[in-house]
């Protein structure tokens, strides 16, 4: 199977997360742990454990100075760990991909728990099948209200070329070399699996994973 890098991005300021609304001490989400267990080790053991991915970087910022301490202390050989300067999303991709020369890149947030290696395997190969230099994973507008899923980021929702309502969950690649054109031609990889709205941008997002694992739910096969 070829591989390519992945990006955890873990640097954002967490504006929609009410951290007043969990009781946790340590106010950022890569660090909220849910079962015992941080968001950031539940993404990085995904990471770790799927046969697509080669090196790792996870990148922090000025938001969240206490995941790079607590990603620092773990000294995992297999994964390296940097600060960007926290302007915004985009930005600091940019900044990483650039700062490592990085060409085709997998591209996820800290946020996402309930992603599977098995599924991240199989976008890779959709990926290098179809030779276009980007991928987004993307859901059904509909499907998600059919399973009274309704997405916490709407802003994401668009029209595509056969009119079905389509909104992307987080997880895309990228060639790495076209970060700064204007427009970069993309795979829109549609999943049925509805488990992955599970993005936790919102302290409700959270209660709804605490509840997804308190129903013992496995996911282990994707569309």
């Amino acid at each position: 199977m070829e591989k390519i890098d992945c990006i955890i991005m873990a640097g954002g300021k967490a504006s929609r997360f009410d951290f007043n609304q969990i009781d946790q001490a340590i106010k950022e989400k890569p660090l909220i742990q849910v079962k015992k267990t941080r968001l950031i080790d539940v993404i990085i053991k995904v990471a770790l454990n799927s046969e697509s991915l080669a090196k790792i970087y996870i990148a922090t910022s000025p938001h969240t100075p206490k995941t790079y301490q607590y990603l620092k202390s773990q000294n995992n050989p297999k994964i390296e760990i940097l600060s960007t300067p926290g302007k915004d999303f985009h930005s600091d991709l940019k900044f990483i991909i650039e700062t490592y020369n990085l060409s085709n890149v997998l591209i996820l947030t800290a946020d996402l728990p309930t992603i599977h290696p098995s599924f991240l395997n199989s976008i890779v190969q959709k990926f290098f099948e179809e030779k276009k230099p980007a991928l987004a994973v993307m859901m059904d507008w509909e499907r998600a209200i059919k399973n009274s899923t309704i997405p916490t980021d709407r802003n994401n929702a668009f029209i595509d070329k056969y009119g079905n309502k389509l909104f992307s969950i987080g997880i895309n690649i990228l060639n790495g070399k076209l970060i700064r054109e204007s427009f970069i031609d993309q795979i829109e990889y549609i999943t049925e699996n509805v488990d992955l709205l599970l993005n936790i941008n919102t302290a409700d997002d959270y209660y709804r994973y605490v509840s997804f694992l308190d129903e013992k739910k496995k996911v282990d096969d994707y569309p």
